[in-house]
């Protein structure tokens, strides 16, 4: 795929997966939005992806995850949002992943992490202030 195709595709995503759900759920001017805005609901499109398994087993732990959602949200976003792995990305993916905060476990945290920058990238090139990170260094499913 060349890098005008690659735009497209990015574009084609972008409206019609976020304008049509942001027209519905917050305002009627899909093209307004905050960078924050849109970070928050990569991360509100990723966390189902994340706790799939989790709502599956229905373990009293998991519960707790559960419990804790837009804590772990609110804690992603503050990383995300202040370029949080200073260079070393795996480190910092590691870190976060072995964090047992809100009950949460490495998988839990892999998935939802790496669910986030995969919806990200896909939005990085329409944020004000893009995310400052190769995202080929990402452990994401594209």
């Amino acid at each position: 795929m060349n890098q005008e195709q690659e735009q497209t595709l990015k574009n084609q995503f972008v409206e019609l997966t976020f304008n049509k759900e942001w027209q519905k759920k917050l305002d009627k001017t899909p093209k307004s939005y905050s960078d924050a805005k849109l970070i928050e609901y990569c991360l509100s499109k990723a966390w189902p992806d994340a706790i799939i398994y989790v709502r599956k087993k229905n373990s009293p732990n998991d519960s707790i995850i559960l419990t804790n959602a837009e804590g772990i949200k609110q804690r992603l976003f503050d990383d995300i949002t202040a370029s949080a792995w200073n260079d070393n990305f795996d480190a910092w993916h590691d870190n976060m992943c072995s964090n047992t905060d809100f009950g949460m476990r490495y998988g839990v945290w892999q998935k939802f992490i790496n669910m986030s920058f995969k919806y990200i990238y896909c939005i990085n090139d329409k944020l004000n202030n893009p995310i400052t990170l190769d995202f080929k260094n990402c452990h994401i499913p594209l």
